[in-house]
This record gives C-alpha cells, structure tokens and sequence, in this order.
C-alpha cells in the first residue's frame, strides 16, 4: 500500500505525519514552520519524494455547526496547491485533534505533527472499516 501523509495546515505551521507501509498506523513524522504556499509546497514534495508518498490526508478545520469557515477555505487554497503540484488531495474532519493532541503531549513543536497523525490515524482507521468510503 501507498505511504500517505497527513496534514494538520495552519497559518504558522503545518503539522506531517506518515503512515506505515500497510496503512494501519500514522506516525507524527515533522513540523515545518510556514514561509507561504509556494516553499511550503516545496519543502512537502522534498519530504514526499524521501517518502515515496503522492497523497496528502488534509485536515478540514470546520467550524463547530459543521461549516467552511475562513480556516477550512484556506486549507481547500492550499490543497488546490498541492494538487497543482501533483499530489492527490483528500480532505477530512479534523475537529478537535489538536485539543486531543494538546492533552498527549506538551511541547508546542510536537503538537501540530500529532495533530497530523490524529487526523490521519482517523482517516485510515475509516477507510479501513468502510473500503469505499473517502
């Protein structure tokens, strides 16, 4: 199975995380400190092509009634990026991990690659229970 990457996207940083090569467990893998679209992209394809990964789980920050807010727009612009890129994008609900991952670890640096794992966790623990389901 493809190695993916899950992505907690934010304004400062973006949190990645890595599955295993049987895409049963994700793994916080780093944290790049943001410096806009264009060099966050590239440094994403640098760490990819190391990974062999062309699939990036992105998490969807809706707002709590369940809608695209500002932050989830942002996250839909970057993701078109990556797509231009050349990766295969899909989004998922990432409500309330990086609450989750602020109760498993402490050290800022850590949290939005945990954030990453959480969402990505998530999305192959689904896929694994529901095949068709993306």
């Amino acid at each position: 199975m493809e190695r993916l990457f899950g992505l907690d996207i934010g304004d400062k940083r973006i949190g990645i995380a890595i599955s295993d090569d049987l895409g049963m467990l994700a793994s916080p893998l780093t944290t790049l400190q943001s410096k806009g679209w264009g060099p966050d992209v590239r440094a994403l394809q640098t760490l990819a092509a190391a990974n062999g990964v062309q699939t990036m789980i992105c998490g969807m920050p809706y707002t709590p009634s369940g809608q695209v807010g500002t932050q989830a727009k942002k996250t839909y612009a970057f993701g078109a990026q990556l797509e231009a890129a050349g990766f295969y994008v899909i989004y998922w609900d990432e409500s309330f991990t990086s609450f989750e991952a602020e109760s498993i670890v402490r050290r800022r640096e850590k949290i939005d690659q945990t954030a990453a794992a959480i969402i990505l966790q998530r999305y192959l623990d689904e896929t694994r229970r529901n095949p068709w389901h993306e």
